[in-house]
Protein backbone atom coordinates (compact mmCIF):
# COMPACT_ATOMS: atom_id res chain seq x y z
CA UNK A 1 0.00 0.00 0.00
CA UNK A 2 1.53 3.19 -0.77
CA UNK A 3 0.99 7.05 -0.67
CA UNK A 4 3.24 9.94 -1.80
CA UNK A 5 3.30 13.68 0.01
CA UNK A 6 4.36 14.69 -3.44
CA UNK A 7 2.34 15.67 -6.33
CA UNK A 8 3.77 15.74 -9.47
CA UNK A 9 5.27 18.32 -11.01
CA UNK A 10 -1.44 16.05 -11.37
CA UNK A 11 -11.46 27.08 -21.25
CA UNK A 12 -13.29 32.42 -26.24
CA UNK A 13 -12.33 35.52 -28.32
CA UNK A 14 -13.69 38.88 -29.25
CA UNK A 15 -11.41 39.94 -32.16
CA UNK A 16 -8.28 41.74 -30.44
CA UNK A 17 -9.99 40.61 -26.92
CA UNK A 18 -7.04 39.91 -24.48
CA UNK A 19 -5.89 38.66 -21.00
CA UNK A 20 -2.26 38.48 -20.46
CA UNK A 21 -0.62 37.88 -17.04
CA UNK A 22 2.15 40.05 -18.35
CA UNK A 23 3.74 42.40 -21.08
CA UNK A 24 6.40 41.54 -23.30
CA UNK A 25 8.07 38.22 -24.41
CA UNK A 26 7.83 35.86 -27.09
CA UNK A 27 4.67 34.56 -27.44
CA UNK A 28 4.59 30.40 -26.80
CA UNK A 29 1.35 28.93 -27.45
CA UNK A 30 -0.13 26.41 -24.75
CA UNK A 31 0.50 22.31 -24.72
CA UNK A 32 -2.47 20.37 -23.52
CA UNK A 33 -1.54 16.94 -22.69
CA UNK A 34 -2.38 14.23 -20.83
CA UNK A 35 0.20 13.39 -18.12
CA UNK A 36 1.33 9.75 -19.48
CA UNK A 37 2.81 8.88 -15.78
CA UNK A 38 -0.78 9.91 -14.38
CA UNK A 39 -3.58 6.74 -13.61
CA UNK A 40 -5.64 5.44 -15.77
CA UNK A 41 -8.02 5.48 -13.23
CA UNK A 42 -7.36 9.38 -12.56
CA UNK A 43 -5.51 11.20 -15.43
CA UNK A 44 -3.78 14.48 -15.29
CA UNK A 45 -4.33 17.01 -18.05
CA UNK A 46 -1.30 19.47 -18.25
CA UNK A 47 -1.81 22.31 -19.59
CA UNK A 48 1.53 25.40 -19.66
CA UNK A 49 2.19 28.01 -21.94
CA UNK A 50 0.42 31.15 -23.10
CA UNK A 51 -3.22 30.73 -24.12
CA UNK A 52 -4.41 31.26 -27.57
CA UNK A 53 -7.73 31.94 -29.79
CA UNK A 54 -8.73 28.39 -30.13
CA UNK A 55 -7.15 26.59 -27.05
CA UNK A 56 -10.23 25.59 -25.40
CA UNK A 57 -11.44 23.47 -28.97
CA UNK A 58 -7.97 21.81 -28.15
CA UNK A 59 -8.65 21.00 -24.77
CA UNK A 60 -12.11 20.20 -25.30
CA UNK A 61 -11.35 17.63 -28.08
CA UNK A 62 -8.76 16.07 -25.56
CA UNK A 63 -11.14 16.08 -22.13
CA UNK A 64 -14.32 14.75 -24.37
CA UNK A 65 -13.63 10.78 -23.63
CA UNK A 66 -12.42 11.20 -20.17
CA UNK A 67 -13.47 10.99 -17.02
CA UNK A 68 -12.51 11.87 -13.28
CA UNK A 69 -9.69 14.23 -14.88
CA UNK A 70 -7.71 16.47 -12.37
CA UNK A 71 -6.46 19.46 -14.58
CA UNK A 72 -3.18 20.65 -13.75
CA UNK A 73 -2.30 24.27 -15.10
CA UNK A 74 1.21 26.79 -15.53
CA UNK A 75 0.66 29.25 -17.44
CA UNK A 76 0.91 33.84 -17.03
CA UNK A 77 -2.92 33.96 -19.24
CA UNK A 78 -3.16 35.00 -22.45
CA UNK A 79 -6.46 34.79 -25.03
CA UNK A 80 -9.60 35.58 -22.98
CA UNK A 81 -11.72 33.58 -24.67
CA UNK A 82 -10.00 30.63 -24.64
CA UNK A 83 -9.05 30.59 -20.77
CA UNK A 84 -13.01 31.23 -20.24
CA UNK A 85 -14.10 28.27 -22.77
CA UNK A 86 -11.09 25.59 -21.07
CA UNK A 87 -13.22 26.94 -17.29
CA UNK A 88 -16.74 26.04 -18.90
CA UNK A 89 -15.39 22.82 -20.23
CA UNK A 90 -13.55 21.75 -17.34
CA UNK A 91 -17.22 22.80 -15.07
CA UNK A 92 -19.18 20.82 -17.46
CA UNK A 93 -16.81 17.42 -17.45
CA UNK A 94 -16.95 17.76 -13.32
CA UNK A 95 -13.26 17.76 -13.27
CA UNK A 96 -10.74 19.25 -10.43
CA UNK A 97 -8.41 21.90 -10.73
CA UNK A 98 -4.83 22.36 -9.25
CA UNK A 99 -1.91 24.92 -9.56
CA UNK A 100 1.16 22.64 -7.98
CA UNK A 101 4.35 24.55 -5.85
CA UNK A 102 6.55 27.18 -8.09
CA UNK A 103 3.95 27.38 -10.71
CA UNK A 104 1.83 30.70 -11.58
CA UNK A 105 -1.43 30.67 -12.83
CA UNK A 106 -2.39 34.10 -13.93
CA UNK A 107 -5.22 35.78 -15.60
CA UNK A 108 -6.96 33.56 -18.30
CA UNK A 109 -5.24 30.87 -16.70
CA UNK A 110 -6.50 32.01 -13.11
CA UNK A 111 -10.04 32.02 -14.57
CA UNK A 112 -9.91 28.87 -16.42
CA UNK A 113 -8.37 27.25 -12.96
CA UNK A 114 -11.56 28.44 -11.09
CA UNK A 115 -13.86 26.26 -13.43
CA UNK A 116 -12.71 23.05 -11.36
CA UNK A 117 -15.63 21.07 -9.38
CA UNK A 118 -13.14 20.98 -6.56
CA UNK A 119 -9.98 23.39 -6.82
CA UNK A 120 -6.37 22.65 -5.39
CA UNK A 121 -3.19 24.83 -4.93
CA UNK A 122 -0.24 24.28 -3.36
CA UNK A 123 1.10 26.59 -0.67
CA UNK A 124 3.86 27.75 -2.85
CA UNK A 125 1.54 28.39 -5.97
CA UNK A 126 0.64 31.78 -7.58
CA UNK A 127 -2.71 32.71 -8.97
CA UNK A 128 -3.39 35.97 -10.05
CA UNK A 129 -6.33 37.95 -11.59
CA UNK A 130 -7.07 41.71 -13.34
CA UNK A 131 -9.73 43.17 -15.09
CA UNK A 132 -10.07 42.42 -19.02
CA UNK A 133 -8.59 44.78 -21.79
CA UNK A 134 -7.51 45.35 -25.19
CA UNK A 135 -4.68 46.54 -26.68
CA UNK A 136 -4.58 49.91 -28.84
CA UNK A 137 -1.28 50.88 -30.51
CA UNK A 138 0.55 49.31 -27.34
CA UNK A 139 -1.77 50.67 -24.82
CA UNK A 140 -3.91 48.39 -22.34
CA UNK A 141 -7.52 50.09 -21.76
CA UNK A 142 -9.90 47.89 -19.45
CA UNK A 143 -12.89 47.12 -21.04
CA UNK A 144 -16.74 47.03 -20.38
CA UNK A 145 -17.34 43.96 -22.51
CA UNK A 146 -14.70 41.84 -21.27
CA UNK A 147 -15.52 42.49 -18.08
CA UNK A 148 -19.00 41.66 -18.74
CA UNK A 149 -17.85 38.43 -20.18
CA UNK A 150 -15.71 37.58 -16.95
CA UNK A 151 -18.39 38.44 -14.98
CA UNK A 152 -21.27 36.37 -16.52
CA UNK A 153 -18.85 33.65 -16.44
CA UNK A 154 -17.52 33.69 -12.66
CA UNK A 155 -21.63 34.11 -12.01
CA UNK A 156 -21.80 30.41 -14.01
CA UNK A 157 -19.16 29.19 -11.63
CA UNK A 158 -21.73 30.46 -8.60
CA UNK A 159 -19.45 32.40 -7.04
CA UNK A 160 -20.20 35.95 -4.94
CA UNK A 161 -20.29 39.14 -5.88
CA UNK A 162 -17.34 39.41 -3.60
CA UNK A 163 -15.60 37.34 -5.48
CA UNK A 164 -16.55 38.79 -8.64
CA UNK A 165 -15.59 42.10 -7.76
CA UNK A 166 -12.47 41.04 -6.40
CA UNK A 167 -11.31 38.69 -8.99
CA UNK A 168 -11.38 41.97 -11.71
CA UNK A 169 -10.40 44.98 -9.40
CA UNK A 170 -6.67 44.87 -10.34
CA UNK A 171 -6.07 47.46 -13.27
CA UNK A 172 -4.57 46.07 -16.69
CA UNK A 173 -0.93 44.76 -16.63
CA UNK A 174 -1.07 44.56 -12.58
CA UNK A 175 -2.34 41.82 -11.10
CA UNK A 176 -4.41 40.34 -7.72
CA UNK A 177 -2.51 37.61 -6.51
CA UNK A 178 -5.19 35.46 -4.75
CA UNK A 179 -3.81 35.07 -1.27
CA UNK A 180 -4.73 31.34 -0.78
CA UNK A 181 -5.24 30.75 3.07
CA UNK A 182 -7.79 33.76 2.43
CA UNK A 183 -9.44 32.50 -0.48
CA UNK A 184 -12.55 31.81 1.20
CA UNK A 185 -12.88 35.25 2.96
CA UNK A 186 -13.54 36.30 -0.66
CA UNK A 187 -16.31 33.28 -1.61
CA UNK A 188 -13.29 31.27 -3.43
CA UNK A 189 -13.47 27.74 -2.27
CA UNK A 190 -9.75 25.81 -2.75
CA UNK A 191 -8.10 22.94 -1.08
CA UNK A 192 -3.95 23.34 -0.28
CA UNK A 193 -2.15 20.77 -1.01
CA UNK A 194 1.54 19.64 0.36
CA UNK A 195 0.86 21.03 3.69
CA UNK A 196 -1.59 20.36 6.64
CA UNK A 197 -5.27 21.70 6.63
CA UNK A 198 -5.69 25.15 8.67
CA UNK A 199 -5.73 23.97 12.76
CA UNK A 200 -4.93 20.68 11.96
CA UNK A 201 -2.27 19.34 14.73
CA UNK A 202 0.87 17.79 14.79
CA UNK A 203 2.01 14.30 14.34
CA UNK A 204 0.19 11.57 13.27
CA UNK A 205 -2.45 11.58 10.47
CA UNK A 206 -3.75 14.43 8.83
CA UNK A 207 -7.60 14.40 10.42
CA UNK A 208 -9.24 14.07 7.52
CA UNK A 209 -9.63 11.26 5.01
CA UNK A 210 -7.82 11.99 1.46
CA UNK A 211 -10.47 12.21 -1.42
CA UNK A 212 -9.71 9.95 -4.27
CA UNK A 213 -7.75 12.48 -6.38
CA UNK A 214 -5.35 13.10 -3.86
CA UNK A 215 -4.58 8.89 -3.06
CA UNK A 216 -4.22 8.72 -6.42
CA UNK A 217 -1.59 11.81 -6.90
CA UNK A 218 -0.14 10.59 -3.84
CA UNK A 219 0.41 6.91 -5.05
CA UNK A 220 0.73 6.77 -8.43
CA UNK A 221 5.03 6.02 -9.37
CA UNK A 222 5.76 5.17 -5.73
CA UNK A 223 6.71 2.91 -3.17
CA UNK A 224 4.60 2.34 0.32
CA UNK A 225 6.53 0.61 3.46
CA UNK A 226 5.20 -0.16 6.70
CA UNK A 227 3.21 -2.76 8.48
CA UNK A 228 -0.45 -3.59 8.41
CA UNK A 229 -2.53 -4.88 11.78
CA UNK A 230 -3.38 -8.46 10.34
CA UNK A 231 -0.60 -9.14 7.76
CA UNK A 232 2.93 -7.53 9.25
CA UNK A 233 5.26 -5.92 7.16
CA UNK A 234 5.18 -4.45 3.83
CA UNK A 235 6.95 -2.70 0.73
CA UNK A 236 5.13 -2.17 -2.62
CA UNK A 237 5.43 -0.02 -5.68
CA UNK A 238 1.92 1.42 -7.14
CA UNK A 239 2.74 2.17 -11.24
CA UNK A 240 0.86 4.69 -12.71
CA UNK A 241 -0.96 2.23 -14.71
CA UNK A 242 -2.96 0.33 -11.86
CA UNK A 243 -0.52 -2.38 -11.29
CA UNK A 244 1.28 -3.55 -8.19
CA UNK A 245 4.39 -4.90 -7.89
CA UNK A 246 6.30 -6.09 -4.59
CA UNK A 247 9.27 -8.26 -4.15
CA UNK A 248 7.32 -11.88 -4.82
CA UNK A 249 3.86 -10.66 -5.29
CA UNK A 250 2.09 -8.25 -7.51
CA UNK A 251 -1.57 -7.08 -7.53
CA UNK A 252 -3.91 -4.20 -9.21
CA UNK A 253 -4.89 -0.95 -7.57
CA UNK A 254 -7.51 1.73 -8.44
CA UNK A 255 -9.59 4.50 -7.45
CA UNK A 256 -13.10 4.00 -6.34
CA UNK A 257 -14.77 7.29 -5.16
CA UNK A 258 -12.52 8.45 -2.18
CA UNK A 259 -11.50 4.68 -1.48
CA UNK A 260 -8.16 2.70 -2.89
CA UNK A 261 -9.22 -0.67 -4.09
CA UNK A 262 -6.93 -3.40 -3.83
CA UNK A 263 -6.56 -7.08 -5.20
CA UNK A 264 -3.64 -9.22 -4.65
CA UNK A 265 -3.84 -12.13 -6.77
CA UNK A 266 -6.82 -14.48 -6.05
CA UNK A 267 -7.50 -12.46 -3.17
CA UNK A 268 -10.62 -10.79 -3.27
CA UNK A 269 -10.78 -7.51 -3.76
CA UNK A 270 -10.23 -4.79 -0.41
CA UNK A 271 -11.30 -0.85 -0.40
CA UNK A 272 -9.50 1.24 1.61
CA UNK A 273 -10.13 4.56 3.06
CA UNK A 274 -7.07 6.87 3.16
CA UNK A 275 -5.11 9.23 5.70
CA UNK A 276 -2.24 11.19 4.33
CA UNK A 277 0.40 13.26 6.81
CA UNK A 278 3.43 14.26 4.92
CA UNK A 279 5.30 11.18 4.01
CA UNK A 280 3.26 9.49 5.83
CA UNK A 281 0.21 6.66 4.90
CA UNK A 282 -2.51 5.83 7.64
CA UNK A 283 -5.30 2.94 5.66
CA UNK A 284 -8.53 2.97 7.51
CA UNK A 285 -11.43 0.38 7.05
CA UNK A 286 -14.89 1.76 8.22
CA UNK A 287 -12.67 4.28 9.94
CA UNK A 288 -10.75 2.15 11.55
CA UNK A 289 -6.75 1.78 11.58
CA UNK A 290 -5.68 -1.03 9.84
CA UNK A 291 -2.01 0.07 9.43
CA UNK A 292 0.97 2.63 8.60
CA UNK A 293 2.71 2.86 6.08
CA UNK A 294 6.27 6.14 4.87
CA UNK A 295 6.11 7.03 1.06
CA UNK A 296 9.81 6.72 -0.15
CA UNK A 297 9.70 8.24 -3.79
CA UNK A 298 9.95 6.69 -7.34
CA UNK A 299 10.57 2.38 -7.40
CA UNK A 300 13.99 2.53 -6.10
CA UNK A 301 13.59 -1.69 -5.56
CA UNK A 302 13.43 -1.67 -8.95
CA UNK A 303 10.27 -4.00 -7.89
Amino acid sequence: MKNTAKRRRAWFALAGLAWLACSGGPSLAAEIKIDPASPKEFPAILISGVFEDGDDKKFTALALDVDNAIVVFESPGGNLLAGLGIGRAIRLKEFSTAVEGGAQCASACGLAWLGGIRRFAHPEAQIGFHAAYIENNGQATETGAGNALVGAYLNQLSLPQSAIVYLTSAPPHDMQWLPLQEARNYGIDLEIIGAPEPGAGGGGAASATASGEEIAAALAGNTVKGSMTESGAYEEFYAPDGAIKGEDFSGTWRIDGDSICIKYDDDPEACWEVKLDGGEVTWLDDGEEQGTGVIVEGNPNEF
